[in-house]
């Protein structure tokens, strides 16, 4: 961090960084275009708009790239002093690097990480064979069987791992569909509470249903747990550290999303990017917002909250122009009693739903025509069908949403020995109203 930084120094000097970016990105965008018209330069047009794509859009994206980057440390270093400044803690802020040292092509990072899982997977057996030979307790023994279960399911062929790390409860990541030519959106989920690698597949599936939703190959979906998650809803949920060490890793993944992006779509700027946050998941996501998450929309899914201190838009530092900001929560989620509570290092900012800008999403009602409510509402929102589930497509893929709507409360008299006034809740007689998502 730069002690005693000039922290409005800082936040200009990373505007003109991010003006900067958006004129390469103006640049790339026009010579990529102009490659498609190889006629338009005569008889060596089509060397000439091969060298445009291989030389001059790539090192454009390169540029661009590296300024978004920089822009987003200064940004980051003047909160950090910020905060130091008020006597708030201060998360440590990830590295900066060139992002072409950094990138790794996915189709390669799949590869690496089945070759990481097979290796681990062979020292797990042996790890195994040598506690039971040991006849050492049951405990050890079983959580050695399940971690080799977990591996063994990671190396399924159809799996696309692009993150591993099998240290504590583990970092993973996996893709569903592809990113390539058709592609025109893309989400990132992240998972909340009680999430880790050896449980990982089932929060994993709920982003498979919406790329099984998307036929013509248009969506791809990563599940992102980047590392360590709260094991306890009571003593770890409400703190904020976790928070703190996923959010800059988050961001630093959304910039490399961009970049295969960039590389594998051709007019990669029309690629939409939605990352999603569940439960403790939002906020992951909101903090990563703070340390230049790059989104064009943000999803909280019966959110923790909007990030630990932030109370307004203007806190965060996404480098996409007119983000766009969802969130949804079912009515009697216990999770909504926490909403915006904050007392101390306790508690994740902002509620969702009233957080400025944000559109609040209705839950409203299963497949079979119950409502979306109560306990069961925390993961049942991912149940396909569900007009939750929907609306979640809808985000992903850029279609239109259905808006919350208030359910009234109406008096009813209960006669008897001992009358009483019960209230019950009546839907709208209106539709919810739909919007359209840019």
């Amino acid at each position: 961090m730069f002690q005693g930084a000039d922290v409005d120094a800082l936040d200009g000097m990373a505007g003109r960084c991010e003006l900067a970016s958006a004129a390469a990105d103006g640049c790339r965008t026009t010579l990529a275009a102009a490659t498609t018209a190889p006629w338009v330069f005569g008889p060596f047009g089509a060397a000439f708009t091969a060298y445009l794509s291989r030389e001059a859009v790539l090192c454009l994206d390169t540029v661009a790239e590296a300024l978004r980057r920089f822009a987003v440390v200064l940004r980051a270093h003047a909160e950090a002093q910020r905060r130091a400044s008020a006597g708030d803690s201060v998360p440590v802020l990830s590295r900066y690097t060139s992002p072409v040292s950094q990138r790794t092509p996915y189709d390669q990072r799949i590869r690496d990480c089945r070759a990481q899982i097979s290796a681990e997977l062979d020292r797990r057996r042996a790890e195994l064979a040598d506690l039971e030979r040991r006849h050492a307790p049951a405990k050890q023994i079983e959580q050695a069987r399940r971690r080799i279960a977990t591996y063994e399911r990671l190396l399924a062929p159809e799996r696309q791992i692009i993150l591993f790390d099998p240290t504590g409860d583990g970092a993973v990541a996996e893709l569903h569909g592809m990113i390539g030519p058709k592609t025109r959106n893309v989400g990132v989920l992240v998972p909340g509470t009680t999430t880790d690698i050896d449980n990982f597949d089932g929060f994993s599936q709920r982003g498979r249903t919406f790329v099984d939703a998307s036929p013509d190959g248009d969506l791809a979906v990563i599940v992102w747990m980047g590392g360590d998650l709260p094991d306890k809803l009571v003593s770890d949920a409400p703190s904020q550290r976790y928070a703190d060490d996923l959010g800059p890793k988050l961001a630093d993944f959304s910039r490399d999303l961009r970049q295969e992006i960039s590389a594998d779509v051709p007019a990669a700027t029309g690629v939409h990017v939605t990352v999603a946050g569940h439960s403790y998941g939002g906020a992951v996501v909101g903090t990563a917002e703070r340390f230049g998450l790059d989104a064009d929309r943000v999803l909280h899914i019966e959110s923790a909250g909007m990030g630990h201190g932030v109370d307004g838009p203007e806190e965060y530092h996404n480098p996409r122009p007119d983000v766009r900001r969802y969130s949804m929560t079912a009515p009697g989620d216990p999770i909504g009693l926490t909403q915006g509570v904050t007392i101390g290092s306790i508690g994740h900012g902002t509620d969702p739903d009233e957080f400025p800008g944000v559109t609040r999403l209705d839950t409203g009602r299963y497949a079979d025509g119950r409502r979306v409510e109560g306990v069961a509402a925390h993961g049942g929102v991912f149940e396909p069908g569900s007009d939750a589930w929907r609306n979640m497509h809808e985000v992903l893929v850029g279609g239109t949403v259905t808006q919350h709507q208030e359910w009234q409360l109406t008096p009813r008299f209960v006669p008897g020995p001992f009358p009483r006034v019960d209230w019950d809740e009546v839907p709208p007689k209106d539709p919810p109203k739909r919007i359209d998502i840019p």
